[in-house]
């Protein structure tokens, strides 16, 4: 083969790759569209999906005491509304309190870091650091106006939150009372495949439970040592932040280094740079509590991803869908490859059956498991 042979050869394999990369990119193109255009529906899908897997042992346990199952699913649901109204009556009025307090802290802290970059060994011109924050408050101003807006549908932000709140309410009570009906007539129709469709089923269930249970108690562990940490330390505001720490924890590794942000920035504007320096103290040394001993022992043995692909995951969700994308993004990744790993486990069984004449190992059945099931139905 001669040289220009070679050469037009090593053309032909760069254009077929080229345009097949170009398919899959308008083909991922075209997916992402349809799931911002459609997320009114998935997120509350979603949501109601990881509701599902915490409130599943409660309807289990009512189902085998024989009672109906919307009478177990409502009967779950009511219970996490007594938690959740619970939570809300002992943490929001303490946030509710401080939170003006709250606001003239991080104020106070931004002026006294805006001064020391001023006066400091960094001699920056005062009005150059002005124009930054003002082009700062112009963004922040533009950005909420689009949310404002209802981002691209055109409908009020507080109308979507209160859509997507009823629906997830609904989806996660028929998941939990019908939830087994819903999964057999999936599998009736996924013919020769029901197995492995079962099987991938399963081990996204037990991945998304372990996540959500995980990740709960990873942020309520931040949120009280935090708490705890900054309390000893004399630092004001303990409440909010321990309930900013664990609300922002579920997004995984952005989440709760920006609230420790915020309590360091409290602690500057409260005992200067000797006090941040405590509470920045504090906050890694939690943070390396979670990331060596609670992530590796309560999310990592399930839930098997690298700080970089959770990482990208969040970033993505949230720059596709905000704080709900970012919410969602880890456990949808999560769950997305344990399934892809099931089914490329179930192939390669597969081929080695028909090669080797092995049979395959037992698969039981999601649909039937009492273990494993997200909502039971008798009928």
């Amino acid at each position: 083969m001669d040289a220009a042979t070679g050469r037009r050869l090593t053309l032909d394999r760069a254009a077929g790759f080229t345009w097949r990369a170009l398919v899959v990119l308008a083909g991922v193109g075209v997916a992402g569209w349809l799931l911002l255009r459609l997320r009114i529906v998935l997120m509350p899908a979603l949501l109601a999906l990881m509701l599902a897997t915490v409130l599943r042992p409660v309807a289990s346990a009512m189902r085998v005491k024989g009672a109906p199952p919307a009478l177990a699913a409502l009967v779950a649901m009511l219970v996490a509304f007594v938690v959740f109204a619970a939570a809300v009556a002992a943490a929001v009025p303490a946030f509710i309190a401080d939170a003006g307090e709250l606001s003239t802290g991080l104020s106070k802290a931004v002026d006294d870091i805006q001064a020391w970059l001023a006066s400091g060994p960094f001699g920056i011109d005062p009005a150059q650091l002005e124009g930054v924050r003002e082009d700062l408050r112009n963004a922040q101003g533009s950005a909420g106006g689009v949310v404002r807006s209802g981002v691209s549908s055109g409908v009020p932000v507080a109308v979507q939150i209160l859509t997507q709140t009823i629906l997830t309410v609904i989806f996660t009570f028929f998941v939990l009372k019908d939830g087994r009906r819903m999964w057999a007539w999936l599998l009736q129709r996924s013919g020769a495949n029901s197995r492995t469709v079962d099987r991938m089923g399963q081990v996204s269930m037990e991945t998304l439970g372990n996540y959500v249970r995980g990740i709960t108690l990873t942020a309520a562990v931040d949120a009280v040592f935090i708490g705890l940490g900054f309390y000893l330390a004399g630092i004001p505001l303990v409440v909010p932040i321990a309930i900013l720490t664990f609300i922002a924890a579920f997004i995984p590794v952005v989440g709760a280094a920006v609230a420790g942000l915020v309590g360091v920035l409290i602690a500057l504007a409260d005992g200067g740079l000797t006090k941040a320096a405590i509470a920045l103290g504090i906050v890694l040394l939690v943070q390396q509590l979670e990331g060596n001993l609670l992530q590796p022992v309560l999310v990592g043995r399930r839930v098997s991803l690298h700080p970089v692909v959770t990482l990208a995951a969040v970033t993505v969700g949230g720059t596709l869908g905000g704080i709900g994308g970012a919410f969602v993004a880890v456990p949808v990744v999560a769950v997305s490859y344990r399934a892809l790993e099931e089914l490329r486990l179930a192939r390669a069984a597969a081929r080695r059956e028909q090669e080797l004449g092995e049979p395959a190992a037992p698969e039981r059945s999601f649909a039937g498991s009492t273990r494993l099931e997200v909502g039971a139905s008798r009928g």
